[in-house]
């Protein structure tokens, strides 16, 4: 059985790289053929696609041991290859945030960013088109709990 390679040629590592080598071949690809930087070749669209189907299967370690054993017809045949998550939602989720493309890459997305915040709220508020075409203005009172943490000391 001769064992396929085509993810790992499209990352530019061998087939025994590392965790860290994969995330730095996609890294560099990455910002290499980003969509945003490369808005009129879309060639480089298409190889950002590529890096990303291949970083996803690769860091995967249960992906990566099936690919390796059958190929991209395994991942296919076992659903592990079929819908998985969009170029840009891995591109975001690997760098961090997610607006512009490059997210909070250059601002140091990856480090810890406080407490989470809280899910935001929706309200559904009914207006006609006529009230949206003339900019018509609606308030909208809403209440809201707070937790706060008091430190005693003894």
């Amino acid at each position: 059985m001769v064992r396929e390679t085509k993810f790992y040629d499209i990352l530019g590592v061998s087939p025994d790289a590392s965790e860290a080598q994969l995330k730095s071949a996609y890294k560099k690809g990455a910002l290499k053929h980003h969509p945003d930087k490369n808005q009129h070749n879309p060639e480089a669209a298409e190889k950002f696609k590529d890096l990303s189907t291949a970083y996803e299967v690769l860091s995967d370690p249960q992906k990566r041991q099936v690919y390796d054993q059958y190929g991209e017809q395994g991942l296919e045949q076992g659903g592990a290859g079929g819908g998985g998550m969009a170029a840009e939602d891995l591109f975001a989720q690997f760098f961090g945030g997610g607006g512009g493309g490059f997210g909070g890459m250059f601002g140091g997305g990856m480090r810890d960013q406080g407490p989470k915040k809280a899910r935001p709220i929706q309200h559904v508020h009914k207006v006609s088109l006529e009230d949206i075409y003339r900019g018509k203005v609606s308030k909208l009172a809403l209440q809201r709990s707070v937790v706060t943490a008091t430190v005693r000391r003894q």
